[in-house]
């Protein structure tokens, strides 16, 4: 998962701090924007390569020369409408570490279309210490065709800010690979079965590769 408010760092000159995705309040109003695309993962390869928390293992920073990422895309931007769960029940999320459990709120489901084919994801509120973060935003974990040949093998993630709007811009130019892709030391939530998605969604970021 990332730190929040990725975006205010950036546009302040601040170097991101353990931004694992961007959430997307701005995108609302405007469905494709290549420059601020790039720019954010500029800005993403740049703190991975020098900050200290970067998830790339210190030994490989000197060589890191950025993330691989699929080109830009209008095809894989959506514009999904938001059904929230009447009863929004607590989650137990495994992880890549067994003896580890996360807890979420399963908050909505995400209804979009593709090519006259519909499809859903599952949404949730991410927890600590027993309550919702603050302040809250909706965890999108999902699967895809790509995963285990393009894409990480274990799914990727999307960040969304909570806010009272009926939709929602789904851009998958920004999905991004959990900690773990980089570096197993990490605990990350394992993506649930029912956010498989049978597409090949050929945007955001792909397999990280050291070499």
């Amino acid at each position: 998962m990332k730190f929040r408010n990725c975006l205010i760092f950036l546009f302040m000159g601040f170097t991101l701090m353990n931004c694992g995705g961007k959430t997307q309040s701005d995108l609302n109003k405007s469905l494709f924007n290549p420059s601020e695309l790039s720019q954010f993962r500029l800005a993403k390869d740049n703190q991975f390569k020098t900050d200290k928390d970067s998830p790339i293992p210190a030994e490989m920073r000197p060589a890191f020369d950025g993330l691989k990422y699929y080109p830009e895309s209008k095809e894989f931007i959506f514009t999904a409408k938001i059904i929230k769960f009447e009863k929004q029940d607590t989650i137990k999320f495994r992880t890549s570490k067994e003896d580890i459990t996360r807890f979420m709120i399963k908050y909505c489901k995400l209804e979009f279309k593709y090519k006259d084919s519909s499809y859903s994801l599952l949404g949730f509120l991410p927890m600590k210490n027993g309550q919702v973060i603050d302040p809250p935003e909706l965890f999108v974990p999902f699967f895809d065709e790509t995963n285990g040949k393009e894409t990480y093998e274990a799914g990727r993630y999307l960040d969304f800010p909570i806010n009272n709007e009926e939709n929602l811009i789904l851009d998958f130019n920004y999905a991004y690979n959990p900690y773990c892709a980089y570096n197993h030391k990490y605990s990350c939530a394992r993506v649930p079965e029912q956010n498989f998605i049978q597409l090949k969604i050929e945007a955001g970021e792909k397999i990280f590769k050291s070499e």
